[in-house]
């Protein structure tokens, strides 16, 4: 019974756990799909810096204030999102440069379109606990086929 114990001891502490910067970005995302700047007041560093898929350069407050909640209703919103081909590196152990794909989807009827980004974010870790120092998107084309037109 002991080594029974003992084993299921073990295996539930080699459970992967979903890196601490990965989840930060995850409500990051959320946040702006639902428009809460007061989540992503407690998100992003004092000194986060962005920089957009169109090649904008936004502080914090300009960035906070695109996601204000009346600003919902004029702006086309992704249902949802998945991140894929996540890269994560630790070059400090409170810091982790995070580089993967956002990949988001509009249902539009019976209709869907995805359309990703490339995204390098960078999260520290403080009393806060971990925030968002900075963003940088660049937006993935749609790979054409030869003979398409």
């Amino acid at each position: 019974m002991i080594a029974l114990n003992f084993l299921i001891a073990l295996c539930a502490n080699q459970i992967p756990t979903e890196d601490p910067a990965l989840t930060t970005i995850r409500s990051y995302i959320q946040a702006t799909l639902d428009f809460k700047p007061e989540v992503l007041e407690t998100i992003l560093h004092t000194d986060y810096i962005e920089i957009s898929p169109l090649g904008d350069v936004d502080n914090r407050k300009k960035t906070i204030s695109y996601y204000q909640p009346e600003l919902k209703l004029n702006t086309p919103v992704p249902d949802s999102f998945s991140i894929s081909e996540e890269i994560i590196r630790h070059p400090e152990p409170k810091t982790s440069v995070v580089i993967y794909q956002i990949t988001y989807k509009i249902v539009k009827g019976d209709q869907s379109v995805n359309f990703a980004v490339r995204a390098t974010t960078v999260v520290k870790q403080n009393a806060q606990g971990w925030q968002i120092y900075s963003n940088h998107f660049t937006a993935i084309k749609k790979k054409s086929t030869i003979g398409s037109s």
